[in-house]
C-alpha cells in the first residue's frame, strides 16, 4: 500500500532520473511554443507551404553550402520548418577549406502573433556535422634569454592537416516573413547555445597549436572556427531566405 508521502513523490517526480539541462530547455521550450492553448481562427491561411533557401551560405566562409527549409503552416498561429543543407564550397575562393563535405539538419518550431501573423518567435535544434582540409599557421610560445633579459617569442610553421567539426545548436529566435503575392522573404535573428567538438588529423607537428591570428594581427575566422577540443560558445544565429509559398 502506497502512502501519501510515497504517493506524492511518486506523481511529482523524484525518483525520476535528472534530465541534461540543454533537454530540459528545449523540452520546455518546445512545449511552450505547441501547447498554448488554440484561439478560435475565424479564417484558415491559404497557403499552408514554403519551400525557402538561404543564398548568404552559398558565400559563408566557415559554414559554406546550399540551405534548404521546407515549412508547414499547422495552424493560423503555428507553424514547424525543417531545414537541410550540404556542406560543401560552392564558391572555393570565399573559403579556406579543402575539400569541405558534411551535411547539416535543424528543426525550428514557430508561433506567430501580430494582426497579420507576420511575426514569430521560434525554437530551433540543429545538428552539423563537416570535414575538410586546411592550411593553418601553428605556433608555440618559447621563452627567450637575451643577454639576461626574459623574452617572449614565437615559433610558427605552415601545415596542413584534416579537421572533423561537429556542432550542435539550440537557439530561440525573433523574425517576419515578407510576402510578395507568391514569393516570401523569411528574416530572423536570435540567440542561443553552440556546442562545439573538432578534432584534428594527419598532422605531422602536433607539438604546435593552431594560430588564430595571421601575421601582423588579421583575424582569420577558418582557422579561429577550426581550433581544437570540445567546448560551450554562444549562438548568434542570423536567416534570411527567400522562396515561394504554395
Amino acid at each position: 500500500m502506497i502512502n501519501k508521502k510515497t504517493e506524492a513523490q511518486y506523481f511529482c517526480g523524484c525518483h525520476q532520473p535528472a534530465m541534461n539541462t540543454p533537454v530540459v530547455i528545449a523540452v520546455f521550450m518546445l512545449n511552450a511554443l505547441l501547447c498554448v492553448p488554440q484561439e478560435p481562427s475565424i479564417e484558415k491561411p491559404v497557403v499552408k507551404n514554403q519551400l525557402l533557401f538561404s543564398p548568404l551560405r552559398l558565400i559563408d566562409p566557415v559554414n559554406p553550402g546550399l540551405l534548404i527549409f521546407y515549412q508547414r503552416r499547422i495552424s493560423d498561429r503555428q507553424s514547424i520548418e525543417l531545414g537541410a543543407m550540404p556542406v560543401f564550397e560552392i564558391f572555393p575562393s570565399v573559403t579556406d577549406f579543402k575539400n569541405c563535405r558534411g551535411f547539416r539538419f535543424s528543426f525550428e518550431a514557430k508561433r506567430h502573433f501580430g494582426d497579420k501573423k507576420r511575426l514569430y518567435w521560434s525554437c530551433e535544434a540543429v545538428a552539423q556535422s563537416m570535414r575538410y582540409k586546411l592550411l593553418g599557421v601553428l605556433c608555440e610560445r618559447i621563452q627567450v634569454d637575451s643577454l639576461g633579459y626574459s623574452e617572449t617569442g614565437e615559433v610558427e610553421a605552415r601545415e596542413t592537416f584534416s579537421v572533423k567539426r561537429n556542432m550542435f545548436m539550440l537557439n530561440s529566435k525573433l523574425g517576419v516573413f515578407i510576402p510578395l503575392n507568391r514569393f516570401v522573404i523569411d528574416i530572423s535573428f536570435g540567440l542561443g547555445v553552440k556546442f562545439k567538438d573538432i578534432r584534428h588529423y594527419n598532422r605531422v607537428l602536433n607539438g604546435l597549436k593552431p594560430k588564430c591570428l595571421a601575421t601582423g594581427g588579421e583575424y582569420i575566422p577558418s582557422w579561429d572556427a577550426s581550433r581544437e577540443g570540445q567546448r560551450y560558445t554562444l549562438s548568434l544565429p542570423l536567416k534570411m531566405a527567400v522562396g515561394y509559398s504554395f
